[in-house]
C-alpha cells in the first residue's frame, strides 16, 4: 500500500507540473497576434485553432486525471482504497497496480461502459 501511495503522489506530482505547463503554453498561443505586415491566411487560422482545440482536449484529460488521483488518495486517508465504490467489493491487486486511481473493480466497469454506450 506505501507502495501504491508514492506512485499516486508521483503521478499527482507529474500531472500537476504538466498541467502548469499546458497552461503557460495555451495562453501564448490564445494571445500571439500576427505579426504586422504578415500573411495570415485562412490554413493559419485552422492551425491556430486546432493547437487551442488539442490544448483544451489535453488539459481536461489532465485535469480528470488529477481529480482521479486525488480521490484515490482521500480513498486511501480514509480506509476505503482498494473496494469497489459500486459494489463494494474488494478491487483486485492487479488492477490497482495497473491503474493505482481506479475506483471501480472489473465488472462494474464493465457494466458503467455497456450503460454509457447503450
Amino acid at each position: 500500500m506505501k507502495e501504491l501511495r508514492k506512485r499516486l503522489e508521483r503521478e499527482r506530482q507529474a500531472v500537476a507540473a504538466r498541467l502548469r505547463q499546458l497552461g503557460g503554453t495555451a495562453a501564448i498561443v490564445e494571445e500571439a497576434p500576427a505579426p504586422a505586415g504578415s500573411v495570415f491566411d485562412e490554413a493559419d487560422h485552422i492551425q491556430a485553432a486546432e493547437q487551442r482545440e488539442m490544448g483544451l482536449m489535453s488539459r481536461e484529460r489532465l485535469v480528470d486525471r488529477m481529480e482521479k488521483l486525488t480521490a484515490a488518495l482521500q480513498r486511501m486517508e480514509d480506509g476505503s482504497y482498494g473496494t469497489c465504490v459500486e459494489c463494494g467489493k474488494a478491487i483486485g491487486t492487479a488492477r490497482l497496480k495497473a491503474i493505482p486511481e481506479v475506483a471501480t473493480c472489473v465488472a462494474c466497469q464493465e457494466r458503467l461502459e455497456r450503460r454509457r454506450f447503450d
